[in-house]
């Protein structure tokens, strides 16, 4: 079913991007992104406020999110990603 969205529509806010929501207030940089089956896209936003912790992220729908500045990381290379490898990377062998 086509519901009228392009991802190109969608994708207002990037991983890394520097954010704060128009409604709360609450700033912090995203660190995940939900694509829902409806059309719905939400970003988990870890907290750059003072007093608040990596265990206040909280799940955001994009609309409600003003970017304040682009990628905050660079993301790593690909050969230090997790997932299935043939042999681990150098700091994680054992013997």
């Amino acid at each position: 079913m086509n519901r009228g969205h392009s991802r190109k529509e969608t994708d207002m806010v990037n991983l890394g991007d520097k954010v704060k929501d128009k409604i709360t207030g609450f700033k912090g940089i995203v660190t995940g992104k939900a694509n829902y089956l409806f059309g719905c896209t939400q970003c988990l936003i870890a907290p750059t406020m003072k007093g608040k912790s990596a265990t206040d992220a909280t799940w955001i729908d994009e609309q409600r999110l003003d970017v304040e500045g682009g990628s905050q990381f660079k993301p790593p290379a690909p050969a230090t990603l997790g997932g299935p490898q043939k042999t681990p990377p150098a700091g994680l062998r054992h013997g």
